[in-house]
């Protein structure tokens, strides 16, 4: 039974890995963009709008991965309810 609660785990801390790693990529990719458009329209816009728009763009990451993070805590505790529904029908 250790082996595999410790199977589990290695494998839910590599998928966690695997989807920080994925988040990291897109708010790269979202930043990298914003960057790209503060550039080109720094003579448009008003320094102040491009300043702010950076600042968010900068914080993205933490919103998106606490989001995310409680998004997959309340799908892991739907699923213990679902698994003690299940329990419940078996004979």
């Amino acid at each position: 039974m250790i082996n595999k609660t410790t199977t589990a785990n290695q494998v839910t801390c590599g998928v966690f890995g695997w989807y920080s790693l994925r988040l990291d990529i897109l708010t790269i990719i979202v930043l990298a963009a914003g960057c790209s458009s503060a550039i080109l329209l720094r003579g448009k816009v008003e320094a102040v709008l491009l300043s702010m728009m950076l600042q968010y763009l900068l914080t993205l990451q933490t919103y998106l991965k606490s989001t995310m993070s409680s998004f997959g805590e309340i799908m892991r505790k739907m699923v213990a309810v679902q698994r003690l529904w299940d329990l419940d029908k078996v004979p």
